[in-house]
């Protein structure tokens, strides 16, 4: 999804888009895709996990929970996410240091009781 994302940023035609609406495009021109490929990884899982007998069932059913979970992390949770954390950024933008002046830190000196006599 973000390889997508990146290639609709860069072309000058989607630039009047709002980074949620490319997100949105991105997502949806991945999907199919996704879903395909989910599929047949589920297929392939569910069959080890029927059929595999005692040793691969346990590796089927992991590899089809871990293939549901990463797929609807990536393409649904990780796009949403990113899509609120750049508002947030937009949102907190004034707020930020400027890049002049340098941060100011308290660094902690720590004392050393053998030293001390």
């Amino acid at each position: 999804m973000y390889d997508r994302l990146r290639e609709i940023r860069s072309r000058r035609t989607q630039t009047e888009l709002s980074f949620a609406q490319q997100v949105n495009l991105a997502v949806n021109q991945t999907l199919s895709r996704t879903v395909l490929t989910v599929a047949t990884v589920a297929m392939s899982a569910a069959m080890l996990f029927v059929f595999g007998g005692g040793s691969l069932e346990n590796f089927g059913f992991v590899v089809l929970v871990g293939a549901l979970t990463g797929t609807t992390s990536t393409v649904y949770v990780a796009g949403a996410l990113d899509v609120e954390w750049s508002a947030w950024a937009d949102r907190h933008q004034g707020k930020r240091p400027s890049p002049g002046r340098p941060k100011t830190r308290r660094v902690a000196v720590a004392r050393s009781h053998t030293s001390e006599r």
